[in-house]
């Protein structure tokens, strides 16, 4: 038996030993003789009989995309949109959680966490408070 790299015994169809079958079989030339196969022998489907189309009836094809209409929606509801679809809600009330993936130079975030470190607050507390000073101005 083969051992598998989690230490479990069964390492799958070829770690078994065949079966034998006797019996007869219409694939063999001599009835009644042994048949050596890796598992049980499947049966043959009947063929599905000719159905009428009529009995069954047609599928749908898929619907045309909606055109959206041509307005074009003002940057504050853009926003207030945007973010209802991507941020999820926050703890205290009226905030979201946003989470984002920032790809820094490395000279940079180096620079922001020695900010972090000086000031005792964790990364994400000194680039909010960067982002809340850049939207005052």
């Amino acid at each position: 038996m083969l051992i598998k790299p989690n230490g479990r015994g069964h390492a799958g169809i070829l770690a078994r030993k065949p079966r034998r079958y006797f019996g007869r079989s219409s694939r063999l030339p001599l009835a009644g003789s042994a048949v050596y196969c890796w598992g049980p022998v499947a049966k043959s489907r009947r063929a599905r009989s000719d159905r009428s189309d009529a009995q069954q009836p047609e599928l749908p094809l898929a619907a045309a995309p909606k055109s959206r209409s041509g307005s074009v929606l003002e940057p504050g509801q853009a926003a207030k949109l945007a973010i209802a679809r991507r941020a999820k809600p926050g703890a205290p009330p009226d905030y979201v959680r946003l989470v984002l993936t920032l790809e820094l130079r490395t000279a940079l975030a180096e620079l922001l966490s020695e900010k972090a470190i000086r000031s005792g607050k964790n990364l994400e507390a000194v680039v909010i408070d960067m982002l809340e000073a850049g939207a005052k101005r």
